[in-house]
């Protein structure tokens, strides 16, 4: 069983990264944690956005992202997943790296 872990919002991020228009908000979680909920694509293909969990350097799946009863949003992920796009990855960790050193 995966234990509930609350992230609180920390920022909204985007930027042009080696072709890449990366997308993110931050997150950090009451350890000072962070997350990111990136989502990115090719520049020039738009429709074929991914969606990952990022924490410690580590990339989740996103299967789900909505709003609780109470206003709370909600993000569940499934375990470590690789990235299948090498390039798309490098983009993404170093898009993190930048917002990062802000």
């Amino acid at each position: 069983m995966n234990a509930k872990v609350e992230w609180q919002p920390a920022g909204i991020f985007k930027g042009l990264f080696d072709g890449y228009k990366v997308l993110a908000n931050k997150h950090v979680n009451g350890a000072g944690q962070v997350a990111w909920h990136t989502r990115s694509f090719l520049r020039s293909r738009a429709h074929a956005m991914q969606t990952y969990w990022v924490v410690d350097g580590k990339f989740h799946r996103t299967i789900a992202d909505y709003m609780d009863k109470d206003g709370q949003v909600i993000t569940e992920t499934e375990g470590e997943e690789p990235v299948v796009n090498p390039p798309e990855e490098a983009a993404i960790r170093q898009a993190i790296a930048v917002w990062c050193a802000q």
